[in-house]
Parts: structure tokens; C-alpha cells; sequence
């Protein structure tokens, strides 16, 4: 098995999703726009949105689920275990903004929506460069190359 191979699509995905959240910051400030028409258009494009952000949390899911995850065949235990915390409090985060993103209807809820979407980007991001460091960790790891040929040497037998 290349490890190449998995370690970039997860980069890929990840690229993927930065570019998503930047078009996502720029829809949250139009939508703390005080025009109320730019809020509205605003607000609706963040409904639009709910399908690509809900995608966060499946992308989040497979990365743990997987039997051929990198993070599940190559990190260590503790290391995995906090990934999975971390990604159970995304899919909290995401759903609540999710709900949120429903029942907006005023400047003052969407100002809420606003700053939660953004708390959410930020969280996201900084998730992304844990999980980067963490594919980096494992891309240098002489042991991730050793792991997988003892894996389908065994499998072999």
C-alpha cells in the first residue's frame, strides 16, 4: 500500500474545506451586513450552505470510521481517541449552528448566527492544522512505512 496515496487526498480535503470556509466567512459578513437586503440575500446563501457544511461532519466520520483511515492505522490510541473527542465536539458544534442557520429571522438572531458561524470557522481551521500536523507526523514516521508492510505481510499468510 502507498502511503502517499491516502495522505494526500486527506491534504486534498482539507484544502477543500479551508477554500469552503473562506466563501463561508464572506457570506457570515454579508449576513452581519446592517443593510437589511445584503442580509437577507446573505442569510439566505447561508441556508444554501447547509448541505456542503453538513459535509464537514461526514469528511470528519470517515476519517475515524474507516478501517483504511491514516489516523486509525497509524496513530497511536490516545492520539486517535482525542481526534475522535475532537471530532464529536465538531459534529456538536455543526449541528448546532445547523439548527441555528433554520430559525434566523431578524438582525439580532442573525448577528447570533454570524458569530457562531464564525466561532465555528475558526474551530474548523484549527482542526484542520491539528489534523495536518498529525499527517505530517505520520508522512515522516519511518514505523507508518513498517506498519504497513507487517499488515499485508501478515494478511498474506
Amino acid at each position: 500500500m502507498n502511503l502517499r496515496e491516502p495522505l494526500e487526498q486527506f491534504h486534498h480535503e482539507h484544502q477543500d474545506i479551508l477554500n469552503f470556509l473562506q466563501e463561508w466567512e464572506q457570506v457570515l459578513a454579508l449576513a452581519a451586513c446592517e443593510d437589511p437586503d445584503v442580509r437577507i440575500r446573505a442569510l439566505q446563501q447561508l441556508r444554501e450552505m447547509r448541505e456542503r457544511i453538513g459535509q464537514i461532519q461526514q469528511h470528519c466520520s470517515e476519517e475515524e470510521r474507516s478501517s483504511e483511515s491514516v489516523f486509525r492505522l497509524y496513530l497511536d490510541e490516545d492520539l486517535f481517541a482525542e481526534l475522535c473527542r475532537e471530532h464529536a465536539r465538531l459534529r456538536e458544534f455543526v449541528q448546532e449552528y445547523l439548527e441555528a442557520v433554520t430559525q434566523f429571522t431578524t438582525l439580532p438572531p442573525a448577528q447570533q448566527l454570524v458569530t457562531l458561524g464564525r466561532s465555528l470557522v475558526e474551530h474548523l481551521r484549527q482542526h484542520i492544522a491539528l489534523e495536518e500536523r498529525l499527517l505530517e507526523q505520520i508522512r515522516n514516521s519511518a514505523e507508518a512505512e513498517e506498519r504497513i508492510l507487517l499488515r499485508y505481510t501478515q494478511a498474506a499468510e
